[in-house]
């Protein structure tokens, strides 16, 4: 899905270059970056508008910290899926809440999976 930001110059030079909020459509954007500059620049702004594409996923995993009796340091187990980190956290007596990690880059991802078939 794209979205929109515009983006204000000054023409001078000599002001910061401004961004609007992330809009839903072009012209959200384009008339964001029309008002802003009006507000701030007057006549010597110029506008332009990024197209943002996210293509990225956001992938949800779990840990759960453990220690089983007599051991001498903790374990992390890790799921892909927060009912079967509950159904671990439920079947032991050493254990932290399990806590919910987001991976959205695909390197990530795929170290978080390696973690949860390990």
């Amino acid at each position: 899905m794209e979205k929109y930001q515009g983006i204000v110059k000054d023409q001078m030079g000599t002001m910061d270059t401004l961004k609007t909020r992330i809009c839903d459509t072009y012209k959200g954007a384009h008339d964001a970056a029309e008002t802003l500059c009006k507000k701030t620049m007057g006549d010597r702004g110029t506008i332009d508008i990024n197209t943002i594409t996210k293509t990225s996923t956001t992938r949800r995993f779990y840990s759960v910290k453990y220690r089983n009796w007599g051991a001498d340091s903790a374990g992390m187990a890790w799921f892909d899926n927060k009912e079967d980190a509950d159904k671990f956290y439920d079947s032991r007596d050493y254990v932290d809440s399990p806590v919910e990690h987001q991976a959205r880059s695909a390197k990530t991802i795929a170290e978080y999976e390696e973690l949860c078939q390990a």
